[in-house]
């Protein structure tokens, strides 16, 4: 993914800067927990099917995405591309996937 990060620290203001809106920021840190809780880390892996790690791999991407634009940034253009695609079998995979 690069190496920008955002976490509680991007939600403060730098040295500077005006503070975000009250509503701005309570809308990035609940859009940060939202990408934090995300279903996409149970999902991540080559051992899951393709069409599960998709789904979930588009909505984590346009979760960040859409945090990126709360904290009035460009998302980073590696938010378009797949962080991972899977490839397992689908009785095989998931969070409590069995031993193959």
């Amino acid at each position: 993914m690069g190496s920008t990060v955002i976490g509680q620290a991007e939600l403060q203001p730098r040295h500077g800067e005006r503070p975000a809106e009250p509503d701005r920021l309570a809308s990035a840190t609940t859009q940060l927990a939202i990408c934090e809780g995300s279903d996409w880390y149970w999902w991540f892996g080559d051992y899951n099917p393709p069409e599960a790690v998709g789904v979930f791999d588009r909505l984590f991407r346009a979760n960040l995405a859409n945090l990126y634009r709360l904290l009035q940034l460009p998302p980073p253009a590696q938010l378009s591309e797949p962080i991972s695609r899977g490839g397992g079998h689908p009785d095989l995979g998931g969070a409590m996937r069995r031993a193959a």
